[in-house]
């Protein structure tokens, strides 16, 4: 497995054909709860709060939320 950096954002792990990349920014679930909160509330501080929980937010609104 070679590690290499990859355009200072992260490391790349290739494995086979496969190129797994880790870098730095927000998750999927993160910005998919900040969206949700912010529809709901029209509030950029409940969308901050509830991007920080992520997906357990996301779980929360998918069962409680509407």
């Amino acid at each position: 497995m070679d590690i290499i950096n990859v355009n200072g954002i992260g490391s790349c792990d290739c494995i086979g054909d496969f190129i797994y990349i880790t870098g730095y920014g927000i998750s999927f679930g993160t910005a998919l709860a900040i969206a949700i909160s912010f529809n709901k509330h029209r509030s950029i501080i409940w969308a901050i709060v509830h991007g920080f929980f992520g997906w357990f937010y996301v779980l929360y609104y998918a069962l409680f939320g509407k």
